[in-house]
């Protein structure tokens, strides 16, 4: 079974900056950078 994507500590301080900044999740994770918003909420429920 493959491993499901994580996100970095340095990741998701940048996206906590930028949705401080005001920007919203989906739009933040279109960056190439970046887990899918989806990957983000999966890593915070954890």
């Amino acid at each position: 079974m493959a491993k499901r994507p994580r996100v970095s500590v340095k990741q998701f301080d940048q996206i906590c900056e930028e949705l401080a900044d005001g920007n919203t999740l989906e739009k933040i994770c279109r960056s190439e950078n970046l887990p899918s918003w989806r990957t983000v909420l999966r890593h915070v429920q954890e």
